[in-house]
């Protein structure tokens, strides 16, 4: 769940992108884990899903390599784009799911929140390599 204000708007990077609608200083917490408000799924459950949930559920949400668990953000947190170079980092709090993004500087206002997906979804690479 999104602890701080933001907004969706197009983004340079790919589709929609999610934006701080405040400033956001170094180090604030931007994002938790919300057990029932956030989604966990088994690899099963989605391979079993209709083919248009399936699509959106593997798109939007991220392999939580502790649990083996696909983690669907309900809120606008699931436009989070990836970057190598990120302004929000997660930090893994026991027990597993639980995570918190934070901010690694100082977010300007408007500034479009970006996390390296690479440290955070254990399907990453898959996923790269079917947008290819």
């Amino acid at each position: 769940m999104l602890l701080v204000k933001t907004r969706l708007g197009m983004s340079p990077i790919e589709g929609m992108g999610v934006f701080a609608d405040e400033m956001i200083p170094k180090g604030t917490a931007t994002w938790k884990f919300m057990p029932d408000y956030d989604l966990l799924m088994s690899k099963e459950k989605i391979a079993n899903a209709p083919e248009p949930v399936r699509t959106a559920l593997l798109r939007y949400s991220y392999l939580d390599s502790k649990t083996g668990l696909y983690i669907y953000c309900i809120d606008n947190a699931r436009f989070v784009n990836h970057s190598p170079q990120p302004n929000i980092q997660s930090i893994d709090l026991s027990p597993a799911p639980n995570s918190l993004d934070q901010a690694i500087r100082d977010i300007n206002f408007g500034e479009k929140l970006s996390c390296d997906y690479r440290q955070l979804d254990a399907a990453f690479d898959a996923k790269f390599q079917r947008r290819k």
